[in-house]
């Protein structure tokens, strides 16, 4: 059912339509924290102390959190010790004109023990530091308010244009803290897989700070996403928990056959995992069950507020399709430059997407407000469709999408990707989509 009409009392999944309103407000009698980055690597130093916590597959390398402390505040040290001097180490400036860019050349630190010209190698940054810039970091990072903007994440969203999302680390702290402990990452030691990028949220909140919350082993398999390498390093340090986007997965599920001939008992090995984590784009219940299977996973947030609204912001019914919004400690403060937009909502942050909320507080993203297909007048979700197509045996992937047309403004159109050796026309995927 769509936002805009409330004629049925039934949705597409078989449920009704409850009395209830869309909201939901997750509390908690545990406190939040109001530390910066910097204090919670203080923090996991003095508690986690020498327990491993990085594992660099590549690198052949193993770290401590005190070790990562030690190495944390030396290049912080080095890099105010280099500003000092008069050269600063990075360009902030995000215009691309080939002045900035031959400027930006000048000021690259790289891990090599190299000497490049234009760069600064990141051991000499490391070393370079007397005791007065350890004195001056630490001054700065007593100085430092958890309420600061310290990260810029940037999302182009559905229109394509870049949007700057600022976030503190307040956001960024308890987003990762109460994921871990919805996880029980508290409970358990645990080994992540931590395969996504680390410039994006997934890697930096729910990976890298989700671990020093909680003390887990964070294991970076390859210097980017090479899914033999991700399954060799599940293997080798059973890893307990995976991070990846669907993609990710699909790729990683049909690398297991290749490597059958290295590793004869792959499926025994890859038995380690109980939870998958899937984020940056939604997972649908085809490759759910793929991912489940394939590895035995066995478990596939609070001080939160989500509601779901009509198109006049009025809160649906539960069980009603509507635009879901979010207040809490991780919402950002806003777009970069437009920080205070936020705040004359009530704080509220409308998402963009399609939700439906139940009354035992889950529920399911449905789709994107601008991906709608307006076909003759009928509203269309591209996402309902690709779930049904991603249950045909012989379909990896599926993208659905509205193309123009002149008598009903627009029509559907599926892409489809096949099995190796399989073979589908048109019909056939008309036929099985029948009655879905």
């Amino acid at each position: 059912m769509f936002w805009e009409s409330g004629a049925n009392t039934k949705i597409s999944d078989g449920s009704c339509i409850s009395n209830k309103p869309s909201y939901w407000n997750e509390k908690s009698t545990e406190p939040l924290k109001t530390v910066t980055i910097g204090q919670l690597l203080d923090d996991a130093a003095l508690q986690y102390g020498d327990k491993e916590a990085l594992v660099s597959c590549h690198q052949n390398q193993r770290l401590s959190f005190k070790q990562i402390q030690a190495q944390a505040n030396d290049f912080a040290a080095g890099l105010l010790a280099g500003v000092h001097n008069g050269e600063p180490t990075i360009d902030r400036s995000l215009v691309p004109t080939q002045e900035k860019i031959n400027h930006y050349n000048t000021h690259v630190i790289i891990n090599s023990e190299q000497n490049l010209k234009g760069t600064f190698r990141l051991s000499d940054i490391m070393q370079g530091a007397g005791p007065e810039y350890h004195r001056r970091r630490e001054q700065i990072s007593k100085s430092l308010n958890c309420r600061d903007g310290i990260n810029i994440q940037f999302t182009s969203g559905t229109t394509g244009h870049p949007k700057a999302a600022f976030l503190t680390h307040y956001n960024l702290i308890n987003n990762s803290n109460f994921i871990g402990k919805r996880l029980e990452f508290d409970k358990t030691d645990h080994k992540i897989l931590l395969q996504v990028p680390m410039f994006h949220t997934f890697g930096t909140a729910m990976g890298i700070l989700n671990a020093m919350n909680h003390g887990s082993t964070t294991v970076v398999p390859a210097p980017s996403f090479k899914p033999m390498d991700s399954l060799r390093a599940i293997a080798k340090e059973k890893c307990t928990v995976l991070y990846g986007t669907p993609t990710m997965y699909v790729d990683l599920i049909s690398s297991i056959q290749p490597l059958t001939e290295e590793m004869p008992n792959i499926a025994e090995e890859l038995s380690s995992p109980v939870i998958a984590l899937t984020a940056g784009a939604p997972c649908s219940p085809t490759l759910f069950n793929k991912i489940r299977d394939t590895f035995g996973i066995k478990h596939l947030i609070l001080y939160f507020q989500v509601k779901v609204v009509d198109k006049k912001g009025n809160i649906v019914p539960m069980g009603m399709c509507g635009e879901v919004c979010y207040r809490g400690y991780n919402v950002m403060l806003g777009y970069y430059g437009e920080e205070n937009k936020i705040l004359e909502n009530d704080e509220w942050f409308p998402s963009g997407d399609f939700f439906i909320l139940h009354e035992n507080g889950y529920g399911q993203v449905v789709g994107r407000i601008k991906d709608i297909i307006i076909r003759g007048g009928e509203n269309i979700i591209p996402k309902e469709i690709e779930y049904v197509l991603q249950t045909h045996p012989d379909v990896v992937e599926a993208q659905v999408y509205g193309v123009p047309d002149e008598r009903l403004g627009e029509v559907v159109v599926a892409n489809i990707e096949l099995k190796p050796g399989a073979s589908l026309t048109q019909d056939d995927i008309k036929t099985y989509c029948k009655g879905k």
